[in-house]
C-alpha cells in the first residue's frame, strides 16, 4: 500500500508526518522523502489524529540503495545510451546492406 503524507519536521533520527486520519500506518514501513533524496525504513512511534511520529530504523548504506533522484539520473543516462546504441545499430545495418547488397 502507498500513502501520501506531508513531512512536517525531519531529523537524522526520524520525522513528524501529517497523514490523513483514515490512513492506517503499519508498525514498520518503507518511506521515501524525494526532496531530501532519502529512502529507508521507518517505525511508527506515535500517532495522534492526522499527525504521526516516526523513527528511521534502516537507512540505506552508501552504495547499497540509491535515492529516487539518483535512480532518475541513472535512467536518463541509460535512455541516452540506448538511443546511442540504436543509432549505431542503424548505421551498422546500413553499412552491412551496402557491403552485402542485401
Amino acid at each position: 500500500m502507498t500513502a501520501d503524507c506531508t513531512v512536517v519536521q525531519v531529523s537524522g533520527a526520524g520525522a513528524k508526518l501529517n497523514v490523513a486520519e483514515g490512513v492506517a500506518l503499519p508498525d514498520e514501513f518503507d518511506i521515501a522523502i524525494p526532496q531530501r533524496h532519502f529512502t529507508g525504513r521507518a517505525r511508527l512511534v506515535w500517532r495522534s489524529g492526522a499527525q504521526a511520529g516516526i523513527e528511521f530504523v534502516e537507512a540505506p548504506e552508501e552504495g547499497e540503495a540509491a535515492s529516487i533522484g539518483e535512480l532518475q539520473k541513472r535512467m536518463r543516462l541509460m535512455a541516452a545510451e540506448l538511443q546511442r546504441l540504436r543509432s549505431e545499430n542503424q548505421k551498422l545495418r546500413g553499412e552491412l546492406k551496402r557491403v552485402t547488397g542485401v
